[in-house]
């Protein structure tokens, strides 16, 4: 599972937590979930707390509510732009044409890179028209990977091929390397 696809998955079950708690709250506040001698939610020191602090309490908990809320759209953003797809591109010859969906060699080309030694993650974005593509490389590298392998690791294999399956001898590319403790990439 790539980091991105781990990503959704981790922000999709806190916001599914979010619902579901914040809904049951809601309904236990409403009297929908009290039975005949059901307890309180909350014990009797917490509630005296809440009470003895209700003026400040409950400011207090709309702005990390806020907080939260805010980091949690930034994330979801951020997460949503990566699902975007590029258009497809048209290659015509004559009569004939044909769609190429730029998005399925990008992430090939980032699955390709994540089984370069040293390489746990990378997200790949290929750009422009198929004219002039180019692409934009994100990698998480392990700390202790010279760049000179680095380098040699993803221009050599992964974005040759991903040039050659576009048919170009050479690909504009923008990589961004991020470097994470060596102990991460034990295999």
């Amino acid at each position: 599972m790539t980091r991105a696809h781990r990503d959704r998955v981790i922000l999709a079950g806190i916001g599914l937590l979010c619902i579901v708690v914040g809904g049951l709250g809601l309904l236990q506040s409403f009297g929908a979930l009290e039975q005949a001698g059901s307890e309180p939610v909350l014990l009797d020191d917490v509630r005296a707390f809440v009470d003895r602090n209700e003026a400040t309490f409950w400011p207090v908990v709309v702005g990390v509510a806020l907080v939260v809320a805010y980091l949690g759209a930034r994330w979801l953003l951020s997460e949503l732009r990566l699902l975007r797809r590029p258009a497809p591109w048209r290659e015509a010859d004559g009569a004939d044409s044909l769609l190429v969906d730029v998005s399925a060699l990008a992430e090939a080309a980032a699955s390709d890179l994540e089984h370069e030694p040293g390489i746990a993650a990378a997200e790949v974005a290929i750009a422009g028209r198929s004219v002039a593509p180019s692409a934009d490389v994100r990698i998480a590298a392990a700390d202790d990977m010279p760049m000179r392998d680095l380098r040699q690791a993803v221009s050599a294999g992964p974005l040759s091929r991903l040039a050659g399956a576009l048919e170009r001898d050479h690909l504009d590319t923008r990589v961004v390397v991020g470097f994470e403790p060596a102990s991460r990439h034990l295999d």
